[in-house]
């Protein structure tokens, strides 16, 4: 059994979404809706303790982060292989994924965040928005800041708890 929790329009979840149909694997969709907060319920922090998208789990395992998920579905499934078998293409490869999540990515995030979550994030209650990034790690709950820039607070002070935790 394949389950992927996914929210759109986001890369991170395109990209297992895109493997998965090169590969012609069959999965069950959990739509995820980053905009109400799904990824905070009880249900989901289970599952994947993060509260990120995308999370797949495959019989008992749960695979989080959208490249490692990738190359686990070109590896783990039949179909076409989308991995070279030239070690320097493979190279070339991982080089070219490297990339994207080290730059390209992240600049796709910004504008996804200001043009899809941004307006979301705007029109509720900040006690509402405290409250639901309470449960994020601080790296995670620096992209709402980015959202909305009125978190920075609540993003200082969750930065602030995690740094009394490691002391």
């Amino acid at each position: 059994m394949l389950t992927l929790y996914h929210w759109e329009p986001n890369a991170n979840s395109g990209k297992p979404m895109l493997t998965l149909a090169e590969k012609g694997v069959p999965y069950e969709s959990r739509y995820t809706d980053l905009l109400n907060f799904d990824q905070h319920q009880p249900a989901y922090l289970k599952i994947n303790p993060d509260g990120t998208i995308p999370t797949m789990v495959h019989d008992d395992r749960v695979l989080t982060e959208s490249t490692p998920m990738m190359e686990y579905i070109d590896e783990a499934f039949e179909g076409p292989p989308l991995r070279p078998k030239d070690p320097r293409q493979r190279w070339r490869m991982r080089w070219w994924m490297r990339f994207f999540d080290s730059y390209f990515a992240p600049s796709l995030s910004m504008i996804g965040w200001s043009v899809f979550v941004g307006p979301s994030v705007r029109s509720r209650d900040p006690k509402e928005l405290e409250a639901a990034i309470a449960p994020y790690r601080h790296n995670s709950a620096y992209h709402w800041v980015k959202a909305e820039p009125s978190l920075e607070d609540v993003f200082i002070d969750l930065m602030g708890r995690a740094k009394d935790n490691f002391q």
